[in-house]
């Protein structure tokens, strides 16, 4: 006998792009949108019973997407993703769980160099720049009274040329790095972290996920790494310290290899950038909660 202990459905990769023209300056939303849903026994029969009379279909998911899009202002991410899982949750008695993934596209506002040499951003021409790429996670769960939302970003690459050590580590007989004060760091941060549900009213998503972004920067470029891991923990500390409505935040940071050609000396300036392999490093950092 075969049992159904787990299932999801949904849609992926559904694209958007809203136009907001109600001012002289437009601004632009480019995301890309994953639903997936959990059914109650009336949706395990579409599974094991070939019965589809409570199963949505993907195609209207993917019509909602569209729609909840156009009646509301989409202006954060996060909003959205809550917007929509509302009306999953509201409109449909079948689903037990919803999870909502975004992607969103790091359109900028195209800076122009006007006569006389005057820089002036421009109302409606953008650029699509490769600095990172913001995530949103909304999940919701009938056993849990309120969605979970977590946000981040993705392929954040940065280096810095110094400022950067690994030294004093253990070794065996199969160790072959040395010690080093100064060496090059380089890496692709994503990070997530979780906002405290009791926080989510009010809150400037825009606003607040520019200054995480900012406090992991900071950290990596002012204060000097003994490690990764050192370098890692420190930018969990900064977000925790710095933005209250954050209860947690997980870091990924690979390790990056810029190594010296065998042909040149410790003297020279030539370096062969490697991506693999490389080392993981990954570490969540949580508010202390307190005891009083």
């Amino acid at each position: 006998m075969t049992s159904l202990t787990h299932h999801t459905y949904g849609k992926g990769k559904v694209k958007l792009l809203k136009i907001n023209k109600e001012k002289p300056q437009h601004d632009v939303k480019a995301i890309q949108v994953e639903v997936e849903v959990t059914g109650d026994q009336r949706v395990v029969k579409s599974f094991t019973s070939a019965d589809n009379s409570f199963v949505l279909p993907t195609d209207t998911i993917k019509n909602t997407i569209y729609l909840v899009a156009k009646k509301g202002n989409i202006e954060s991410s996060e909003r959205y993703a809550l917007a929509l899982v509302d009306h999953f949750i509201k409109e449909y008695d079948q689903f037990l769980g919803v999870k909502i993934s975004i992607d969103e596209s790091p359109w900028e506002r195209m800076n122009i160099i006007q006569e006389g040499g005057q820089e002036k951003f421009h109302e409606h021409s953008f650029v699509l720049t490769k600095t990172c790429v913001r995530v949103v996670r909304v999940t919701w769960s009938s056993k849990e009274r309120e969605p979970i939302m977590e946000s981040g970003f993705k392929k954040l690459r940065i280096m810095k040329t110094t400022g950067s050590g690994f030294s004093r580590f253990f070794t065996d007989k199969f160790t072959v790095l040395k010690d080093t004060e100064d060496r090059i760091l380089e890496t692709e941060v994503t990070a997530m972290w979780k906002y405290n549900p009791r926080r989510l009213s009010g809150l400037h998503f825009d606003i607040t996920w520019h200054s995480i972004k900012q406090c992991i920067l900071n950290v990596f470029a002012l204060r000097y790494s003994y490690s990764v891991q050192d370098t890692l923990f420190h930018m969990g500390d900064e977000v925790l310290r710095k933005i209250e409505a954050v209860d947690e935040i997980t870091i990924e940071m690979p390790n990056l290899h810029n190594v010296k050609p065998p042909i040149f000396d410790e003297r020279d300036s030539i370096f062969v950038p490697t991506n693999e392999p490389h080392g993981i490093i990954k570490a969540t950092c949580r508010r202390a909660i307190s005891k009083l």
